[in-house]
């Protein structure tokens, strides 16, 4: 291969490699806010805060069962939303994938049917992360949430 062909081999790779450099779809970093270590969200809403902004979670009180569909909520201060989803997880322990989205059902208000599977040791710590999409920015809230069963 001559050295001709050879530059226009590293200049082909080289626009490759800056085209999907472009078109790479992992998002920017999320912003995170925690909310109070002591706050319930069974109890009313648990408010994680940032600057300007806020995310607060809610779910039916006393406590949702598992394997039975309960209600989240989610509402917003600060930021105009496109997109809410709630994530709930164990630390240290799969528990598959409990992803669900939120329906808009007022302004910086959102809402969603959950279920939630049975952990087989027993455990019952769950940890709720809300993700928000807001103008292009992502933000994330984690609560601490309890779960009967």
């Amino acid at each position: 291969m001559g050295l001709k062909a050879r530059w226009h081999c590293a200049g082909l790779a080289l626009a490759i490699a800056l085209l999907l450099a472009a078109c790479d779809p992992s998002p920017a970093p999320a912003a995170r806010l925690w909310s109070p270590p002591d706050c319930d969200p069974r109890a009313g809403l648990c408010r994680a805060q940032g600057a300007g902004h806020s995310i607060s979670l809610g779910l039916p009180g006393p406590a949702p069962q598992p394997l039975e569909p309960f209600t989240v909520t989610v509402t917003l201060a600060g930021l105009a939303a496109s997109e809410v989803l709630v994530q709930f997880q164990m630390e240290a322990m799969d528990m598959g994938r409990n992803r669900f989205r939120l329906a808009q059902v007022a302004a910086g208000h959102w809402q969603g049917e959950v279920m939630l599977p049975v952990c087989w040791s027993g455990r019952r710590d769950w940890r709720a992360t809300v993700q928000v999409v807001a103008d292009g920015d992502r933000f994330e809230a984690n609560f601490a949430v309890a779960i009967d069963g």
